[in-house]
């Protein structure tokens, strides 16, 4: 995989902080699964908007 966009255009929610908590997710997720990080890392092109 060469790029992955994640994002809140993934949601109709209306909430200005989706991103933000989609980002705190995404972080955590990556702090409590380093083999997860580790994966992540191999995908040049990964925008957590």
């Amino acid at each position: 995989m060469a790029k992955l966009a994640i994002g809140p255009d993934v949601s109709d929610d209306m909430d200005p902080e989706l991103g933000a908590k989609i980002m705190a997710m995404h972080e955590h997720k990556l702090a409590t699964y380093p083999d997860w990080a580790e994966l992540m890392e191999m995908i040049p092109d990964v925008l957590v908007a």
